[in-house]
């Protein structure tokens, strides 16, 4: 009998062994540039960063909405230097990544980075459909026409259906301009997202028609958002005034340091702090 159990427990920890280094070697990682855009060819699979990063030239976004990123991306707490995605104002989808959907992106630092497009930009990622986000950290200039984030630009997914983007301890310093509507300083807009314990420290403009600016947000797009734990400390925040509107009680500058206004949306809100200065 004891060496039966002997036998069992060494066949149990053989295959605990074997479950273990299949999970390891499903894992591609990641040591420069070259790695790093070859996520492209792959983009449901499992990447970790080993090594700090330099990019050079410009970047193609990872990801597009014809073909998702739907993997896991952990930085493994390295950093990402010298992200450009500057080639084209009519990009949409412009970031490190430009879509994902049901993605997981984590641990990284992306540093001095300089991105433009048109609607949905963010430095991390443009456009995301229920992805988990946490542990990011992001710098640099990011531009575009509607819907940018320090982050993200759209943190969305479907609030009927309980799908929600989640992003949680990020920190942004970036400065966060938008040529027409929505900038904020860690998600453009939000229509079924959640941001926890994310910190803004950068700045975010948004001056025209009826844009919105907002330190964590810059709007609540319909749908729900909910923002706890944060904490705006933003240098500049401007959105535009809402002229014209026929709601007296509307016409008032769509900026905020927690969230910019609210677009027939739902927002929940709990112990988020700001600067007094904005």
């Amino acid at each position: 009998m004891g060496k039966d159990l002997q036998t069992r427990a060494r066949s149990m920890a053989f295959a605990a062994a074997l479950l273990l280094s299949s999970a390891v070697s499903a894992q591609t990682q990641i040591t420069d540039e070259a790695g790093l855009k070859a996520i492209a060819n792959d983009p449901s699979g499992i990447y970790v960063l080993a090594a700090d990063i330099t990019l050079t030239g410009q970047w193609t976004p990872l990801g597009t909405e014809a073909s998702p990123f739907t993997g896991t991306f952990d930085g493994g707490g390295y950093s990402i230097k010298g992200l450009t995605v500057t080639a084209s104002r009519d990009l949409d989808n412009s970031g490190l990544f430009g879509y994902a959907k049901g993605a997981t992106l984590k641990n990284v630092s992306i540093i001095g980075a300089k991105v433009d497009g048109d609607e949905h930009v963010g430095i991390l990622l443009g456009n995301a459909k229920q992805v988990n986000i946490s542990g990011v950290m992001t710098s640099g200039i990011v531009t575009g026409r509607d819907h940018v984030g320090g982050i993200v630009g759209d943190a969305s997914g479907s609030s009927d259906n309980g799908e929600f983007t989640s992003i949680s301890n990020c920190m942004s310093t970036a400065g966060v301009f938008s040529r027409s509507y929505q900038a904020g300083g860690i998600a453009g807009i939000v229509n079924a997202g959640n941001i926890d314990k994310c910190f803004f420290y950068g700045s975010a403009t948004a001056e025209e028609g009826y844009a919105g600016a907002g330190g964590i947000s810059a709007l609540i797009d319909g749908g729900s958002g909910t923002f706890t734990n944060n904490v705006s400390a933003a240098i500049y925040i401007k959105g535009a005034a809402s002229v014209g509107n026929s709601d007296p009680k509307n016409d008032f500058e769509h900026a905020h340091s927690i969230v910019g206004w609210n677009n027939n949306g739902t927002g929940n809100f709990e112990n988020n702090l700001s600067s007094t200065a904005t």
